[in-house]
């Protein structure tokens, strides 16, 4: 691995982490909550369509869902519907990617601030840190329904870095989505991109990465 002078650890202070595709091998579960909620409908969704779903907020996604198929159903019902089958899978099936607890560990080892940076709402967050029994090893949990603009508006990691009180300079995020990975450069943070796509441009602040493991030596080596 090359060395890339714009992720410094020499002040580092925080890692901000995203949920979903990033600790979370939740996508694949995602999907099929996507699909099987248009299937109730009598709609037929597609993998295009759902990538580009990725980012924004539960209230967001069905709202562009009822836009793009058309449905004539209530959109209060339609959350509401779509949050119980993500909260039943969060509770139940989700798993952690290999290794991001060992990261996690050895994060808080090195008194490094840990926040979890996600779209997704305060239920289904809580929901999943309790099954993998995570909760402890967060200094702070920053949920899409804490902001007013869901990812890729860099507000979401703005305010935890507030809340935080670490400059961007002093933290690095990790990242898996496009409009994520735009979230978090625009808030001035360089990236860490988990299991990148081939869609994605990498830019001189954004470095891939394949695995936790990965991202464990990078620390553990100062790149």
């Amino acid at each position: 691995m090359k060395s890339n002078k714009l992720l410094n650890f020499t002040n580092l202070k925080a890692v901000l982490i995203d949920l979903d595709g990033t600790i979370a091998d939740s996508i694949p579960i995602l999907y099929n909550v996507y699909a099987t909620f248009l299937k109730e409908y009598g709609r037929q969704g597609s993998k295009e369509e759902f990538q580009s779903l990725m980012g924004p907020s539960l209230i967001e996604i069905v709202k562009k869902i009822k836009l793009l198929h058309e449905l004539d159903d209530k959109l209060d019902a339609m959350i509401k519907k779509y949050f119980q089958m993500l909260l039943w899978h969060y509770s139940h099936d989700v798993k952690l990617f290999d290794g991001v607890r060992e990261f996690l560990n050895y994060a808080n080892e090195k008194k490094l601030k840990l926040a979890l940076v996600t779209s997704a709402g305060k239920h289904l967050s809580e929901a999943f840190l309790n099954s993998c029994n995570l909760s402890t090893l967060f200094d702070l949990v920053m949920t899409g329904d804490k902001v007013t603009k869901g990812k890729p508006s860099p507000e979401i990691y703005q305010k935890a870095l507030q809340e935080l009180n670490v400059a961007p300079e002093e933290a690095i995020a990790v990242e898996d989505s496009p409009k994520g990975i735009e979230s978090a450069l625009n808030a001035g943070l360089a990236v860490l991109c988990f299991n990148p796509i081939s869609k994605i441009s990498f830019g001189n602040r954004v470095l891939p990465v394949h695995s936790w493991q990965e991202i464990l030596n990078l620390f553990q080596n100062k790149i």
